[in-house]
């Protein structure tokens, strides 16, 4: 048998150390959707937790809040909306599923019924990403990936230029200039005196409803049926 020689590759080696780990910086990043998940928090307000794995192996999940406990729109609703653009999905249909998680009483991972979209799954996206500071219920300042935007992976068009039929991205750098300009988001000093926002409890959520309008002559995607879930 001819086994292969290795020669010291060092940008092989450094990626070795990262594979596995969190993202923990503000940027741009191409990857996967591994699991959309419908969320609740306490106070009733739905929404949605994405985890996502970029292509260095890197893993982040994000929450985005949809509509308030009464069923009025929020601004999270906008981004589920851009990401169904950037990954031409027309619908996400709550789904009941199990899935490995942890559980914070037990401190171990269980498996747990949970509500998805399998419609994103493994779904190729990308996300400009903002490290956000928040507080957590010990009063300490912890930071935790937002999400500021979506792109189609593979050509890098923003949502409102994949609706617009437009060819060239243009939006995306001045995005992602706009992001690191910025930077992280810190945490203001009266949120550290009171203790954080929407909590970080996430329950077993009810079903999401809504109808979906007949939008299919408006979707430069609508005819691709083979690109669709």
């Amino acid at each position: 048998m001819n086994f292969q020689a290795f020669n010291l590759d060092t940008a092989s080696a450094k990626k070795a150390d990262s594979e596995g780990s969190r993202i923990s910086q503000t940027g741009k990043y191409v990857g996967k959707i591994i699991r959309f998940e419908f969320i609740q928090s306490q106070k009733g307000t739905q929404g949605v937790e994405i985890f996502f794995e970029d292509d260095d192996k890197n893993e982040a999940n994000m929450s985005l809040w949809t509509f308030s406990a009464d069923g009025t729109p929020i601004f999270g609703r906008d981004k589920v909306n851009a990401l169904m653009a950037c990954t031409m999905t027309k619908t996400l249909t709550p789904t009941e599923a199990q899935v490995e998680k942890y559980d914070f009483d037990l401190k171990a991972k269980i498996v747990q019924p949970v509500t998805v979209a399998q419609e994103l799954a493994n779904k190729r996206v990308g996300f400009l990403i903002q490290m956000e500071e928040y507080v957590n219920n010990a009063g300490e300042v912890k930071s935790k990936p937002t999400l500021v935007s979506s792109f189609q992976a593979d050509t890098g068009l923003m949502a409102k230029e994949i609706l617009d039929r437009k060819t060239s991205p243009e939006q995306l750098e001045k995005a992602y200039a706009r992001l690191m300009k910025n930077g992280d988001k810190k945490v203001k000093q009266e949120q550290q005196s009171n203790g954080g926002g929407y909590g970080s409890n996430q329950s077993a959520p009810s079903g999401a409803g809504g109808a979906t309008s007949d939008l299919d002559d408006d979707l430069p995607f609508a005819c691709l049926d083979h690109r669709l879930v």
